[in-house]
């Protein structure tokens, strides 16, 4: 299909730049997470998420679950891992919902590095983050093995989540530059 080009601005030239761009990200994405779960299949990875998107990554000791219902099942789902696998859009985002959902679940969360989430999230003390396969792999098996070390992240992050990222942190933070604005 065609993009809209009145959606879009700079023209139809505009438009079909950023539909192409958006298919290669997602492409890339795709090609990305599927190598990153191979990765970290070993250690045992579980997968929640609708059946055909996430087919081409299975790999010996990864179990799919099917769909998590994000009303009432995404919150537990969170909670209850031991670690929670974040991976942005490769190219185009710096952070996703599931940057704030994590550590709001208390939850511990090992997240592809990127510029944004270490200005939100102090990596280290409360996210750990991977620039690759393997410092994923690597990170991920010590923070299996040391409870405590997990768990002091995990904490610090719920405790940064509670202090600066909620609605209420964010709309004060909107009220803030209209206020700046004279608006």
């Amino acid at each position: 299909p065609a993009p809209d080009p009145r959606l879009h601005t700079g023209g139809r030239d505009r438009a079909l730049d950023f539909f192409v761009n958006y298919l290669l990200y997602h492409e890339v994405d795709i090609r990305q997470r599927s190598a990153l779960v191979k990765t970290l299949a070993p250690l045992g990875v579980d997968l929640w998420g609708d059946e055909k998107g996430w087919a081409p990554h299975r790999a010996p000791g990864v179990r799919h679950h099917g769909v998590c219902d994000f009303e009432s099942g995404l919150g537990g789902v969170l909670s209850s891992s031991r670690i929670c696998l974040n991976m942005s859009r490769v190219i185009s985002d710096g952070v996703n919902m599931r940057s704030f959902e994590i550590p709001a679940c208390g939850s511990f969360q090992l997240a592809l590095y990127n510029e944004t989430l270490a200005e939100l999230f102090e990596e280290g003390r409360e996210v750990a983050m991977f620039k690759t396969f393997e410092e994923a792999r690597d990170k991920a098996a010590y923070y299996l093995k040391n409870d405590e070390a997990r768990l002091r992240i995990a904490d610090a992050g719920r405790a940064r989540f509670l202090r600066d990222h909620t609605l209420a942190r964010r709309f004060e933070t909107v009220q803030n530059v209209l206020q700046q604005l004279g608006l």
